[in-house]
């Protein structure tokens, strides 16, 4: 069985014959568009500056105000954190065989009893989806048990906006059963082995070439 991530929950939810070329059968290798190239780029410009206090690179100039606010954020400030848990919500290593769910979080700040969780977005808002922060909260809370409360927020770094959302220790039942529900139809198919194809404007940017909406969104 795969192992779940925020990215591979999507993928299903937008083509089940999409998600068994790449997580499942893995005939599909992963590739990285300029775009996303773009984004590992300043990624990795954000950390560095974060962690070395490295001076951006002249393209990504204008994160100057952004990543200095992180900076002054209070806590051990840790990017590109790996967390993982099994089944049971137990926290695992990342690579461990027993993981059900992990993902990585661009900015984690603890600070006793509270952390930050920041993920950096070089879109717009016109595709957010919180459940990505709340998952990761998950994961947070299963890892520090020291953490109580989560302010949790998207940086959109070209458009200079911050979004924010609380979570609270005591939601995190709450939020593993929903996390569990959105698992159920993956469960499903990969027991029957059923996963159709699903048409839509995707189908023009997939990596699935041989699939017969390929260029067909």
């Amino acid at each position: 069985m795969p192992v779940r991530s925020y990215t591979n929950i999507k993928m299903f939810g937008q083509c089940p014959a999409k998600y068994k070329a790449m997580t499942v059968d893995k005939s599909v290798p992963f590739t990285t568009t300029q775009q996303q190239q773009d984004g590992i780029d300043a990624h990795a410009a954000l950390e560095a500056y974060i962690t070395t206090r490295t001076p951006l690179p002249a393209r990504f100039s204008s994160y100057q105000d952004v990543v200095e606010a992180i900076v002054r954020f209070k806590g051990e400030k840790l990017c590109e954190k790996k967390l993982a848990i099994d089944t049971d919500v137990n926290p695992v290593d990342y690579w461990d065989k027993s993981v059900w769910y992990r993902g990585i979080i661009d900015v984690l700040v603890i600070n006793g009893d509270k952390a930050r969780i920041l993920d950096y977005k070089r879109g717009n808002k016109a595709h957010q989806d919180d459940d990505q922060l709340l998952e990761n909260a998950i994961l947070v809370f299963s890892n520090y048990p020291e953490v109580d409360t989560i302010t949790a927020s998207f940086i959109y770094l070209e458009a200079g906006d911050v979004t924010k959302l609380v979570v609270r220790r005591e939601d995190l039942h709450t939020l593993v059963v929903r996390l569990s529900k959105k698992e159920v139809p993956i469960i499903r198919a990969e027991k029957l082995n059923s996963f159709p194809t699903q048409k839509s404007h995707l189908c023009n940017y997939c990596q699935v070439t041989t699939c017969r909406y390929h260029n067909r969104g």
